[in-house]
């Protein structure tokens, strides 16, 4: 049984699990006796603190949200600050997104504790740091994907992948969005996964981490024909709760999530997270990017993906070695150069980091 509830869960991790990717990789890479900021912390709390505060973001940037309310905090905050991961969303990258007076505010309330005159905000890509250009602040950012890439320090990372890639006997999806438009495609995926006896791995919403805690019976009807739409339509809600404990997963840990990917040949599906978890692990993966964040990650990464475009009416399995467009060193490539730059970044704002992330003076 679980400790916790699919609710609890959610709550802890940010509403997504793949946010713990985020946090397990800056753990893993910053030295020293760092403070992770959190949200909430009271700014008077945070001055007494030594060092530099780092402060791990998500896509805050957009006409979705107000960021004002936090402006206020931040701007009493009087000590050295970098931010890593920032992205910005759109309904696609052509989009420039209408960002409020408060958002803006925020990021210079965090420019304005830059630790030195080098750009003290990292962007998870060109599209972010373009938006942020656009209001003036572009300056001060520098563009780094995620540091969920650098999770495994070994630098013939795509090698590895590429010789892994090969018969697709099990597989698992990084399972996304049970909703319209995409229901015919999560069904597919859901077929994949009966078919191969694969995985269903969620992350986020609640909906679907609630199947796979095993908590179905606490579904709303509204919520449970959603999700059967986008599994199988012609499921009961017994059949569905059958086939949950059957292939759904969830993961609370980085390490135990990596392990469980290591069994499975290939891994394909729209979050983002859960397909660098695999590359990570060293599994060939496959993500399908349906709006301009996945897509802004995956290009400054080289993570394998196509757009949600090219798939809407659903996969089969003979479709994935075909989509499946990889270039082992042109990722090992671009994972050496965003390794160096993060390190040149966390290293001019005076942040230790572990030694493998450390450039090798040889090459």
């Amino acid at each position: 049984m679980h400790h916790l509830s699919a609710e609890e869960l959610a709550r802890a991790v940010g509403h997504n699990t793949g946010n713990l990717a985020f946090h397990y990789a800056i753990d893993q890479q910053l030295g020293g006796s760092l403070t992770c900021l959190n949200w909430g912390t009271d700014p008077e709390l945070i001055n007494t603190q030594p060092g530099c505060a780092v402060l791990p973001c998500a896509n805050q940037l957009g006409g979705h949200v107000d960021l004002g309310a936090l402006a206020q905090s931040f701007e009493r905050i009087d000590r050295p600050m970098v931010a890593i991961g920032l992205g910005a969303q759109s309904s696609n990258t052509a989009v420039m997104p209408d960002l409020p007076e408060g958002s803006l505010r925020w990021v210079r309330a965090i420019i304005a504790q830059a630790p030195s005159k080098a750009p003290n905000i990292s962007v998870r890509g060109a599209f972010t740091q373009r938006v942020l250009d656009h209001y003036g602040l572009g300056a001060q950012t520098q563009v780094l994907g995620c540091p969920s890439l650098f999770i495994n320090p070994d630098p013939a990372l795509g090698q590895r992948i590429g010789r892994r890639f090969g018969p697709i006997r099990r597989l698992a999806v990084a399972a996304g969005n049970p909703w319209e438009p995409w229901n015919r495609l999560e069904r597919s995926l859901a077929a994949l996964v009966t078919q191969q006896r694969g995985a269903y791995i969620v992350q986020h919403p609640l909906e679907l981490l609630k199947l796979a805690w095993d908590e179905t019976q606490s579904l709303s009807d509204a919520s449970l024909s959603s999700i059967r739409a986008a599994i199988d339509p012609a499921m009961s809600r017994d059949d569905l709760a059958t086939w949950s404990r059957l292939h759904a997963r969830v993961f609370g840990s980085i390490p135990e999530w990596m392990d469980a990917l290591g069994e499975f040949d290939f891994v394909v599906g729209t979050r983002v997270h859960g397909i660098v978890l695999a590359l990570q692990a060293g599994v060939p993966a496959l993500c399908i990017a349906h709006d301009s964040r996945t897509l802004e990650l995956c290009e400054t990464m080289c993570v394998p993906h196509v757009t949600i475009a090219e798939v809407i009416d659903g996969v089969t399995l003979e479709d994935l070695p075909r989509l499946f467009r990889f270039d082992p060193l042109a990722f090992d490539q671009r994972r050496q150069n965003l390794a160096q730059n993060y390190w040149d970044f966390l290293w001019r704002n005076g942040i230790e980091t572990q030694p493998f992330l450390q450039p090798d003076p040889a090459g």
